[in-house]
């Protein structure tokens, strides 16, 4: 394989930082109307239903820490772009280090506590089934485990700390064996929550297309394992495939960091998205009411106009023409009461000559 150009090291590095942007916004947007929708069901109650305190708190300490790695990944591709111009500087290099350390430390806690929130809400969701809720108390405990086994060592990578980023003469670990063994659990506690509540979701009685839209509503979150697996098999060519003192390429260290902060963002989104639908049975049956009141002006509007001649006739002889009734009864789903729109018979009086 060929050297990689200046324009290749470029091009991978803006994708590292517009895509950080983007999943960095993408998640304060479902975040937000998780909340939103919360507000709207407990409004229609009269009170705070469906949600415990703890899937509140884990969301937003989610949030908190998946937008400081998002922060270290663009901070990274920007240092690594100012050190491949022409006035690139030892601090910049200085700089990528200190992101990239930021980044590994962040990690654990901002994959960690999105999936802490959706065996959470597995509780709150399947309260009666013994079953479930003891298998979600086991991976809260594995997953709080495996963050600290993560966390730690990640923290004190190197001693003393800062020959991390100064490239000094230290004690470090091998982040690349450390890597490749941490992350086999890691990958393995993703797949059991996908699966978990799906045994109990098909048993429920509920239709069929419900049972399948909540499947797939719980399967959204197997595009972050997607990222843990790109991960473990860099570390995997890193450690046994790649020739000893081989340069690393910018393909891929960006690939890593665009991992890093997918998967995470990815389970941080698939928390939020069960608790959306209040806000989308909202919109839906607004957007419905909306639509076909408008069809229903458009067909009134289309009646007058195929029936001038008989209009004028009308109005010559104090004839009274009946306006085109709109009986539009839309019903919410879920916790909504039903909305009925609906346009009363409008008499039309014609003057006499």
């Amino acid at each position: 394989m060929g050297e990689e150009t200046l324009a290749e090291k470029r091009e991978w590095l803006h994708n590292q930082l517009n895509g950080a942007i983007a999943i960095a916004v993408l998640a304060t947007c479902f975040v937000s109307f998780r909340f939103v929708g919360l507000g709207i069901l407990n409004w229609k109650n009269k009170k705070l239903i469906g949600v415990s305190l703890w899937e509140d708190v884990l969301i937003l300490a989610s949030l908190i820490s998946f937008l400081p790695l998002c922060a270290c990944a663009i901070v990274d591709a920007q240092a690594y772009l100012a050190f491949y111009s022409p006035h690139g500087t030892e601090q910049d290099r200085i700089t990528i280090f200190k992101a990239s350390y930021g980044l590994s430390v962040a990690y654990p806690i901002a994959c960690g506590l999105p999936k802490i929130s959706i065996c959470c809400m597995y509780l709150t969701l399947f309260r009666p089934n013994d079953y479930l809720r003891r298998a979600t108390y086991c991976m809260i405990a594995f997953l709080v485990v495996n963050a600290i086994a993560w966390f730690v060592p990640t923290v004190a990578v190197c001693q003393p700390i800062p020959a991390y980023w100064n490239q000094e003469p230290a004690k470090c670990i091998n982040y690349q064996v450390f890597g490749v063994w941490i992350s086999l659990p890691h990958i393995v506690s993703d797949l059991v929550i996908l699966i978990l509540p799906l045994p109990v979701l098909w048993r429920m009685q509920m239709a069929r297309t419900k049972k399948l839209g909540l499947t797939v509503t719980f399967l959204t979150g197997s595009i972050g394992i997607v990222g843990a697996c790109m991960r473990l098999a860099l570390y995997i060519h890193r450690q046994y495939v790649q020739r000893p003192g081989a340069s690393q390429t910018t393909k891929s260290i960006a690939g890593n960091v665009i991992a890093s902060y997918v998967e995470p963002g990815m389970y941080l989104i698939a928390a939020c998205l069960p608790r959306l639908r209040p806000l989308i049975t909202r919109l839906h049956t607004r957007l419905s009411a909306s639509l076909l009141s408008l069809l229903g002006r458009y067909n009134g509007l289309n009646d007058d106009s195929t029936s001038v001649t008989q209009g004028w006739q009308g109005r010559s002889s104090g004839h009274r023409r009946l306006a085109p009734r709109i009986d539009i009864k839309l019903t919410g789903q879920g916790d909504f009461d039903s909305l009925t729109t609906k346009k009363e018979d409008e008499e039309v009086l014609g003057g006499s000559s």
